[in-house]
């Protein structure tokens, strides 16, 4: 199905859907299945119990509407439009990592120059010092630029993953690893959330649970 669906198409297509018990997204805290309505802010499923609200995940429309199989999303971009120079094919990013001192990030590139540093200065000297920040920033450049992009960002708080929104950077597994850009969130029946995210990927997490957020420099 690609044609244009009328207004109500996809509510009565999310009706359907939640008569499935296998499927269907339901109230977190134990109420059964939410119920599709349409308002002035888009589709939302909401729990005729204890009106809580889930804005409907764009990708549960298109696998409700039949319009496109649910791996064939649009890939993250970044405010500007680019894509992210870390992307994978999976539609996760890769990022630039650093080490933990404490609760201190330090970044890579930083650890990069000191490893320089330590391998040159006891050879060279005091211009060891110099040559060895350059060659070990001037690595890490070659390697997260071109023989394994991976993007640069600005680190951000960890949050409840219920709060998370479309657009938003997170991290799918802890503080380390992969990052992905939401595409929406949605309950399961057994309480749990689904944060979906473009490209694919996705993580099931429980409503207290959190990701670190972050924002992407290119």
């Amino acid at each position: 199905m690609t044609g244009e669906q009328p207004d109500d198409a996809a509510v009565t297509a999310l009706i359907e859907w939640q008569r499935e018990p296998d499927r269907a997204y339901g109230c977190p805290i134990g109420h059964g299945e939410l119920r599709p309505i349409r308002n002035g802010s888009g589709l939302l499923l909401v729990c005729p119990e204890c009106a809580h609200t889930l804005p409907v995940d764009p990708l549960l429309v298109t696998e409700v509407l039949g319009e496109r199989p649910p791996g064939e999303v649009e890939p993250p971009r970044l405010p500007d439009g680019r894509t992210p120079r870390g992307l994978c094919p999976d539609g996760t990013v890769r990022t630039t990592g650093w080490l933990l001192l404490g609760r201190r990030p330090v970044p890579s590139a930083l650890l990069s120059g000191l490893a320089g540093i330590a391998v040159l200065t006891p050879v060279l000297g005091w211009l060891g010092l110099a040559i060895g920040l350059v060659a070990g920033f001037g690595g890490w450049q070659l390697v997260t630029t071109w023989l394994q992009p991976a993007s640069r960002f600005s680190a951000g708080p960890a949050v409840l993953a219920s709060v998370l929104r479309p657009g938003q950077w997170a991290r799918l597994y802890g503080s380390l690893g992969p990052v992905g850009q939401v595409s929406g969130t949605a309950a399961t029946a057994a309480g749990d959330l689904v944060v979906r995210f473009r490209g694919g990927a996705q993580v099931v997490a429980a409503p207290t649970d959190e990701l670190v957020t972050l924002e992407l420099v290119d």
